[in-house]
């Protein structure tokens, strides 16, 4: 299926078209020839929403609930 569907935003950072329609898809990319402006605003928007949903980073985020594990273990102690 590729990327989780709730990260799109259809129109705004990327594009939808039904599963198994060559034609859903050819109408999707022949609408984006010769628009710069609608294709450089939905790249724009679209790493907005990448860094939206990568921030912090899952290390980060890893390393956070570690910590706080260690630290509910301690106080438990």
């Amino acid at each position: 299926m590729g990327p989780e569907p709730s990260y799109i935003n259809n129109g705004d950072n990327g594009l939808l078209f039904e599963k198994d329609s060559l034609r859903s898809l050819t109408d999707i990319i022949e609408s984006l020839m010769g628009n710069n402006k609608a294709l450089n605003d939905m790249q724009s928007s679209a790493f907005k929403t990448y860094q939206r949903i990568t921030t912090p980073s899952l290390g980060l985020r890893i390393k956070k609930i570690v910590e706080n594990v260690v630290r509910g273990e301690n106080e438990n102690s």
